[in-house]
């Protein structure tokens, strides 16, 4: 097995994670259980972060909290400069409820209700990707409806978001409130 962060096996043969005995761990909190190591954590957050900043100064990195989302995990985000990718009301919450920096957060998902889109607009989210026209339409209908103004800006005027899964480049998607689909050209291209 390869260890990773701070992983190793103590002088009882068990593995230690974050220099706690995984044993002992199951033994109080029963198992099955789920251990992260902060230090790997925040080391990988600072390496992409630092990375993409070497060769794109402006760049944002943001953590997709589909994949783990608490509040330790965004509170830990914020603390490492990274933004925040949400898709559910209840992310959304979370990362509320640490006072995650609205315009930090990105809200994307396929089919948000109207309910999750007013409630990313009374918060103040800044970035809401659309997936469709009806949604910008709606979008545009709650923040009326709350006297907020939309500011939308057409797709091939952004600038782009890297997707990276799984260590590779796997999508392309434009920055900030719209739509990608390589369909659409803007006029005269």
């Amino acid at each position: 097995m390869k260890l990773h962060g701070t992983m190793q096996v103590n002088t009882a043969g068990h593995l230690e994670i974050g220099g706690c005995d995984t044993t002992e761990l199951v033994k109080e909190f029963g198992s099955p259980l789920y251990v992260m190591d902060e230090s790997l954590i925040r080391q990988n957050c600072r390496s992409y972060v630092g990375s993409f900043r070497a060769v794109y100064p402006d760049s944002e990195v943001i953590y997709a909290s589909k994949v783990f989302s608490t509040r330790a995990i965004c509170r830990l985000m914020q603390e490492e400069d990274m933004g925040l990718d949400v898709v559910s009301a209840g992310e959304l919450y979370t990362a509320l409820s640490v006072n995650f920096p609205v315009n930090r957060i990105y809200f994307h998902g396929n089919n948000k209700s109207p309910q999750e889109l007013q409630m990313a607009i009374e918060a103040g989210v800044h970035r809401i990707v659309a997936d469709s026209f009806y949604e910008l339409e709606l979008i545009n209908s709650i923040a009326s409806g709350l006297g907020k103004k939309t500011d939308w800006k057409p797709y091939w005027q952004l600038r782009h978001i890297l997707r990276w899964i799984c260590g590779e480049f796997t999508a392309i998607s434009d920055r900030r409130y719209l739509i990608w689909n390589p369909m659409l050209r803007p006029p005269g291209q």
